[in-house]
């Protein structure tokens, strides 16, 4: 093994040191472009050498030669990755048919009642699909990303409630003039009630007072529940991915 093909495969390849934590072992993200160099192989040396035990990458589905170097280096498909897109008018515009809810910032005591719907509200992703990870261990990954959303690592968390229950929560992003949803969750007992129409109505409300003008959002292909949601919000396809894992 020589240092020159390690060198080169790290402009394509970096540990994710959150995941590595959370999971308790090596994750790396590594970028199709690196994979059709020298038919992936320095990469795959590289993340060898870091003892990395999965390595995600992303593929535009347009880009074949980038799928092709992924099988061939053995990477295996987990999901189909859907960014979705919507004006701000569009999205402020829809009303939401649903019961008497009460949309809401989340508050400190709102967290066991968010964290144990997190648990159960994201099962259709690539991590659950990877029969790697521990299912467990998948549930608290949204527990704990529902958990550090309301402590910073998004700009607001609205909270649903029916009658005093939690029933829902989404969580809001905003990034010069671009909003972005990243985790929305309804409780069992409340799906098929319209509560995701109304969290996904408030935060387009809140991402028009700190002047977004168009909203995005990412899901996996195979939760039709949540395309559904988001073409009745306004969502259109902006583009779409495979998502791919390989485990060493």
């Amino acid at each position: 093994m020589t240092t020159e093909p390690l060198d080169s495969a790290h402009a394509f390849a970096r540990i994710l040191e959150w995941d590595s934590e959370f999971f308790g072992q090596r994750i790396a993200r590594v970028e199709a472009a690196g994979l059709i160099l020298d038919a992936g192989a320095s990469v795959v040396e590289w993340c060898k050498h870091k003892s990395v035990k999965c390595a995600y990458l992303i593929v535009d589905s347009d880009d074949q030669k980038g799928c092709d170097a992924a099988l061939a280096q053995s990477f295996r498909l987990v999901d189909l990755r859907v960014t979705l897109g919507v004006s701000l008018p569009q999205l402020t515009e829809k009303t939401p048919k649903s019961p008497p809810v009460l949309v809401r910032s989340a508050m400190a005591s709102d967290m066991n009642m968010l964290k144990a719907i997190a648990r159960v509200s994201h099962r259709d992703t690539r991590f659950y699909v990877d029969d790697h990870f521990d299912r467990e261990r998948c549930d608290e990954l949204y527990a704990v990303w529902i958990e550090k959303s309301f402590l910073g690592w998004a700009e607001q968390v609205f909270v649903a409630e029916v009658a005093d229950v939690i029933a829902g929560y989404i969580t809001c992003h905003s990034h010069a003039g671009l909003g972005e949803i990243g985790l929305i969750g309804v409780g069992d007992s409340f799906r098929q009630r319209g509560i995701g129409l109304a969290l996904g109505v408030a935060a387009g409300r809140w991402f028009g007072k700190v002047g977004d003008n168009r909203v995005s959002v990412v899901t996996s292909g195979r939760n039709a529940a949540a395309l559904a949601l988001y073409q009745k919000l306004g969502f259109r396809v902006s583009f779409i991915q495979y998502s791919f894992h390989k485990w060493f």
